[in-house]
């Protein structure tokens, strides 16, 4: 399973399944990322969060962190689940967060891109690119 990756949430992603096994993928919405503040704080480790001065987002962009999607759910967060066959391409909106977990052995591609509208969603998330050293 893939932990819910902060970084990769900030540009538009297109991800295509060349062969053989599925891959199952879970995003959380733009609009509904803050309502995975609080349960998230509830039930981290402690030393994980203080470690990262107590910003979630950046436990989150470690990659150290994985939550189910029932977590969420369970927590009055929207879900959505696909899953994506050999032959089908995936995209994600920037501000999406999204895990998944492949159900075999497959190969996927997947590209970032940027578009026009980009430029405002890339100086609010420049402060938190340089947060994280990139």
């Amino acid at each position: 399973m893939l932990s819910w990756p902060v970084e990769d949430s900030m540009l538009f992603s297109v991800s295509y399944c060349q062969s053989v096994k599925p891959k199952v993928w879970w995003a959380v919405p733009a609009h509904q990322r803050s309502l995975l503040e609080a349960p998230s704080l509830k039930y981290i480790d402690p030393f994980m969060l203080t470690a990262a001065d107590g910003n979630i987002w950046d436990v989150l962009a470690s990659r150290r962190l994985f939550f189910p999607p029932t977590f969420f759910l369970e927590h009055g967060v929207q879900i959505t689940r696909a899953e994506q066959e050999e032959g089908d391409f995936i995209a994600t909106a920037s501000g999406d967060l999204y895990s998944g977990m492949n159900l075999g052995v497959n190969l996927t591609s997947a590209a970032k891109s940027l578009t026009p509208s980009w430029w405002r969603l890339g100086v609010e998330h420049g402060a938190c690119a340089r947060e994280l050293g990139h």
